[in-house]
């Protein structure tokens, strides 16, 4: 009897527990419907849907519609992100947020709450055209569309298929023939092919991995509570499982896009057009909103050095100034430009853009969790800016020690009224972590004739006047719509051949080579 006793004791313990738990998601998805809600009607009443919009365009209401949704969920963070500290329930431990809720409630899956799940390939075929220059000889095409053919019906890896049928049909032939023309250093026409077949084979391990890393990266930006992503690596299969995603066609497209590597120009203190279009934004900021009344404060202009600052070049470096320190300095009193009013009260600009922060590249950085409002203020001051001017983001900040931060550099990126850069990934043909002459971490990026040639022409207008000190820009890096860096220009850069510097430890260095190769690769 007393067994009995305890089994319905701990059996009544445990349906409290599970019942406690799931408390939680209940509160939780009780919390986020109502936000969804107004997150909806927010959208309703400030913009017309996509029948009023375009009438009788079933394609210009598609692309709408996703105008739309993205409005919805850009809403539906903010109000999220601001609730986030709002007492949901009350637990063991006392007042329980939304956001502490959201990390104690239960994992319910695909079967229960829904969602999506993907199995993406990384395509092999055209690594190995890039690989081999794409070279057209027929019998390397053919062997790639049997390879192909043979795929779906076998265990074996892609290489391995690709091997056997170049064999087939070029019994004699060594895959040095193909492969040794790339500008990579690792293989010449001598290599063995099994040499060679390393060397393929490495390549296509790197493929993967910056296709998970961007992936995991993507995923990321959609807000997708608890997100699986398991890497199949023997047979090049990512599978990702997305619970709770609604527009499934939608997340589906963004998965499946070829990363978009691009380089932009950036503008800096030494545009007055940028100077003067921001410091009057910011002013009508601070007076709308802020409260102002003294708006006598001066700012520093004079030009400071960036130890952070990276740099592009043939040799050594030299450092120049930012925009950051044209508003943040407020505390010379010489007769300079008046650039950003004291507040006195509300919320001015630099409660959401921290200038203190700013390298020369950059106007500053921004919380993670103020990202969405930053957007909305810089569209509404959109008509004090250059008209050419396009805000960036840049990856997630690390401190000294490595640690990730909760921040993002904002940057300033020049289009001159483009809407395609003038330089893409199409343009590299390597990148390589390396070290210079002294020893210090550098990446080494090639790019293809054509690409050079651009590329002089950009390096030779950021470089500016070498006799003007502080003369050089910027050139950003730019993938998926993330800043990755943005090196100075330090000379014009002919030849093809460039070196980014900028204090990185080695594994930094060769998380950047790879964020430019994938401008050579079509995965996935």
């Amino acid at each position: 009897m007393q067994l009995k006793g305890l089994v319905r004791f701990f059996t009544i313990l445990l349906i409290i527990y599970s019942l406690y738990q799931l408390s939680f998601t209940w509160f939780v998805r009780n919390h986020e419907k109502k936000m969804e809600a107004r997150a909806r009607n927010y959208v309703k009443q400030n913009f017309p849907s996509a029948t009023e919009k375009y009438p009788g365009s079933k394609e210009l209401q598609a692309v709408y519609q996703d105008t739309l949704e993205k409005a919805y969920q850009d809403k539906l963070r903010v109000l999220l992100d601001s609730t986030k500290d709002v007492t949901l329930t009350y637990g063991i431990n006392g007042a329980m947020s939304y956001q502490k809720a959201k990390e104690e409630e239960l994992n319910l899956g695909l079967d229960l709450q829904g969602g999506m799940n993907v199995t993406l390939e990384v395509e092999m075929t055209g690594l190995l055209r890039s690989l081999a220059n794409n070279s057209t000889d027929p019998n390397f095409l053919q062997s790639l569309l049997n390879a192909e053919k043979r795929k779906a019906n076998s265990d074996a890896d892609f290489i391995t298929l690709f091997i056997q049928e170049y064999r087939k049909l070029e019994p004699n032939k060594p895959l040095a023939s193909l492969f040794a023309n790339t500008s990579s250093d690792e293989v010449d026409i001598k290599s063995s092919d099994s040499k060679i077949e390393s060397y393929i084979r490495s390549q296509a391990a790197s493929a993967f991995d910056i296709t998970f890393d961007r992936l995991r990266s993507r995923i990321d930006q959609f807000g997708v509570a608890q997100p699986s992503i398991n890497p199949i690596r023997d047979r090049g299969l990512i599978d990702v499982e997305l619970p709770g995603v609604k527009d499934k066609e939608r997340v589906r497209k963004l998965l499946q896009n070829t990363a978009n590597l691009e380089f932009w120009d950036v503008y800096t203190h030494l545009d007055q057009n940028y100077v003067s279009g921001i410091t009057r934004a910011f002013e009508v900021y601070n007076a709308k909103y802020g409260g102002v009344k003294d708006t006598t404060a001066k700012a520093d202009t004079t030009v400071k050095p960036d130890s952070t600052n990276a740099t592009v070049s043939n040799d050594t470096s030299k450092k120049s100034g930012g925009i950051g320190d044209l508003i943040a300095d407020n505390n010379d009193t010489s007769d300079k430009q008046q650039v950003q009013p004291t507040a006195t009260s509300g919320n001015t600009i630099d409660k959401y853009i921290n200038f203190q922060k700013a390298i020369p590249s950059s106007l500053g950085t921004v919380n993670l969790r103020d990202t969405t409002k930053v957007r909305q203020i810089l569209n509404e001051l959109r008509p004090y800016f250059p008209t050419d001017l396009r805000w960036a983001f840049g990856t997630v900040e690390k401190d000294k020690k490595g640690l990730l931060l909760n921040e993002v550099q904002l940057y300033p990126l020049r289009t001159y009224g483009r809407s395609t850069p003038k330089l893409d990934g199409d343009a590299i043909s390597d990148a390589k972590q390396d070290f210079d002459q002294y020893g210090k971490v550098e990446v080494q990026m090639t790019m293809k004739p054509a690409g050079a040639a651009i590329w002089k022409n950009m390096t030779t207008a950021a470089a500016g006047d070498p006799s003007t000190p502080n003369d050089n820009k910027p050139i950003a890096i730019v993938l998926d719509n993330l800043v990755q860096t943005a090196p100075n220009v330090i000379n014009p850069i002919d030849g093809g051949i460039s070196s980014i510097s900028g204090g990185y430890t080695q594994q930094e260095a060769a998380d950047l080579a790879s964020v430019l190769k994938i401008g050579k690769l079509p995965a996935p």
